[in-house]
């Protein structure tokens, strides 16, 4: 597995903040990282794929073709890491195969559906209200995020005919999504930016936490 941090020009300057927090409270990650954007640079990580001025999911996919990797985990450029557990993360990896297409690392929010639980504790996204569910850190089979998220589209859309293609795989072939018991990775849910605007709360832990 290896951990891919979606950025883009517009956005990148949260690149530093969000390297800060990921190595300070991240020491042990044993995952290489890897940044994926548009064309400017991105001076962190081991890696940078440079895909374009291209739709959101066409730069997804375009790095996914370069991956040898079965499994991806997904973090975008604001989520602001405040706490990560290593051993729950490689339990999470481990149980993202087979029929599990994507494991979610946070818990659900029950007050909105109840999940059904596995015996692990784990509970299973059953698809039967219209919600969608958007790219929050996340474990994925490689080949289920191709099977998810179509060519040309920007992040909102993707979203949307993301949640619609895995409505059908998990109808259709069972293709399940799950979510951890735990918080695996501690942060803000929406990440520190919401439609361009800053959001306070997370700033003002970015301050006091720094």
């Amino acid at each position: 597995m290896r951990i891919a941090i979606l950025t883009c020009d517009k956005y990148n300057w949260l690149i530093p903040y969000f390297w800060h927090f990921f190595k300070k409270n991240f020491p042990d990650n044993p995952y290489p990282v890897d940044f994926v954007t548009e064309t400017e640079e991105v001076c962190f990580g081991n890696n940078m794929f440079y895909g374009g001025k291209v739709p959101w999911s066409t730069l997804l996919r375009n790095y996914l073709s370069t991956v040898k990797d079965d499994r991806i985990l997904i973090l975008l450029d604001d989520y602001i890491i405040l706490g990560a557990n290593l051993e729950l993360l490689e339990i999470a990896e481990g149980k993202c195969k087979d029929d599990i297409g994507c494991i979610n690392l946070y818990p659900y929010d029950a007050n909105l559906m109840l999940p059904t639980m596995r015996d692990d504790k784990y509970s299973v996204y059953n698809f039967n209200k219209t919600r969608t569910i958007g790219v929050q850190a996340t474990i994925w089979q490689t080949q289920y995020l191709l099977d998810v998220y179509p060519v040309g589209l920007n992040p909102w859309d993707s979203e949307y005919k993301g949640y619609s293609n895995m409505q059908k795989l998990y109808f259709a072939h069972n293709k399940q999504i799950l979510f951890s018991p735990y918080w695996i990775f501690s942060y803000t849910l929406g990440g520190c930016m919401k439609k361009g605007i800053r959001q306070q709360k997370v700033w003002n832990d970015i301050k006091e936490k720094w």
